[in-house]
């Protein structure tokens, strides 16, 4: 007994634990945050146009598959490896190549979307408006650039604190401007436009934040060296492996939003509505697990350098744990659901409890997949993840579309369960033949 106590003990306060328990309540507090301004726009609005403004964000999210080259997931892993060396010249150039792509696409793509999202909105949902509302997304999005490079910079440097400070900020300054400009009835605009506002006052922290953090963190550059830089470096390095984590990373988010863009397509707004609140609710049960995935993508890489053995026994781990963790979450959520659901949302919602039993077994099952990308990058294994997901989303597509055409929100989540546990299922022999193989190849 006081060997597994303190082994308990030991476990506690380890680095990682710690990073965890940090990004918990920092990932409680933001959640809360965005809870709150969606309950408001869900009373306010009503499901009808409710659902109309999430259509907005489901065009903006269907676009912006083209325009994920990889740059986020690719510079956090790659970054990780060049600053534990405290390779100052590595991470110089691995910030201008992030910074560099993610200019390039919105100069490109992202004018293109801007200028063709009002025809897309018409020949997907049948509303030209809402192309009109996905512009200002767009450029939203194009804004935001500085402060997802801020959170990139605190996360490979472990200043989980800084991380979840700023995570907060970003969220309460969009929620607060969401909720006056929804409460004093400025509509599905006023909300719109409160996102940019927002963005745009994250922007100029971030770009002082980050002036302030390098004076004390001399292995990173100054901005000045970064824009004496930014033109000369050479992308090529790092986009074969960016890429690839994209190309798996937009058929994962491909398949979550196919089921409202097709329910958009069918002109049931209030099913998305009702769809899209049931998701939202159960996967709250993500909050005590979610940070263990995002840091997972950093301290993989590190434990590859203890050998095979000892990265198979911590994906393990982080594996179960995450599965016992989601399970039990799961099953209370759903137990309170009914009020819950009718307490915060009000009696015009419960037809989403259907769609939350249903997503029920989606996220019970989410804590064993948490560790599913992070290792697959850190095996450099993602043209098998590709596979893996393109052709189940392939062979499943049809069936998508017959499930939403008869039973609407219901059928949506059906298939989005379904075809989620297939494919985690696939993954988790691949990635156990993967890691054995090499275990046995180094003994």
């Amino acid at each position: 007994m006081n060997e597994w106590w303190q082994s308990i003990k030991n476990n506690l306060h380890h680095h990682f634990v710690k990073d965890v328990a940090i990004l918990q309540i920092g990932t409680g507090f933001s959640t809360g945050l965005a809870f709150i301004s969606s309950l408001v726009m869900a009373r306010v609005f009503q499901p009808e146009l409710y659902g109309q403004y999430l259509l907005i964000f489901s065009l903006v999210g269907t676009f912006s598959l083209f325009m994920n080259w990889g740059e986020d997931a690719a510079s956090a892993t790659l970054m990780s490896e060049a600053y534990q060396r405290q390779d100052r010249q590595a991470v110089l150039k691995i910030i201008c190549y992030y910074l560099k792509v993610a200019g390039f696409i919105f100069i490109t793509l992202g004018f293109v979307g801007i200028l063709i999202s009002p025809l897309l909105g018409d020949l997907i949902y049948h509303d030209q408006s809402l192309g009109q509302w996905a512009r200002i997304i767009f450029i939203n999005n194009f804004i935001l650039i500085g402060f997802t490079f801020l959170m990139l910079i605190f996360q490979i440097s472990r200043q989980m604190k800084k991380y979840a400070i700023l995570e907060n900020l970003n969220q309460f300054f969009t929620s607060l401007a969401i909720i006056l400009a929804v409460v004093v009835g400025l509509g599905i605009w006023g909300a719109v436009y409160a996102q940019l506002f927002s963005a745009i006052i994250m922007l100029i922290l971030s770009v002082v934040w980050y002036s302030h953090f390098q004076k004390t963190n001399l292995i990173l550059p100054k901005w000045s060296e970064i824009f004496k830089e930014l033109f000369k470096v050479k992308i090529g390095g790092y986009f074969k492996f960016g890429f690839q984590i994209a190309v798996d990373k937009n058929l994962v988010n491909l398949r979550t939003l196919l089921p409202t863009m097709l329910m958009g397509y069918f002109a049931i707004p209030a099913e998305v509505a009702f769809y899209r609140i049931a998701y939202s609710y159960v996967s709250l049960t993500m909050l005590l697990i979610s940070p263990i995935s995002n840091l997972l993508t950093v301290q993989f890489p590190k434990t590859k350098t203890y050998g095979n053995a000892a990265l198979r026994r911590r994906f393990t781990q982080t594996m179960m744990v995450g599965g016992v963790i989601s399970v039990y979450l799961t099953l209370a959520f759903v137990i309170l659901a009914p009020g819950l659901v009718k307490f915060f949302y009000g009696a015009d919602y419960l037809p989403t409890l259907p769609v939350v039993y249903i997503f029920a077994g989606h996220f019970a099952l989410t804590g064993f997949s948490l560790g599913f990308g992070p290792i697959l990058r850190t095996i450099n294994k993602m043209k098998q993840a590709i596979y893996i997901n393109g052709l189940t989303l392939l062979i499943l597509l049809y069936p998508a579309v017959l499930l939403i055409k008869a039973w609407g929100g219901l059928g949506a989540a059906v298939w989005l369960v379904g075809i989620n546990f297939i494919t985690r299922i696939i993954n988790f022999f691949v990635i156990n033949y993967f890691l054995k193989n090499a275990e046995a190849s180094n003994n």
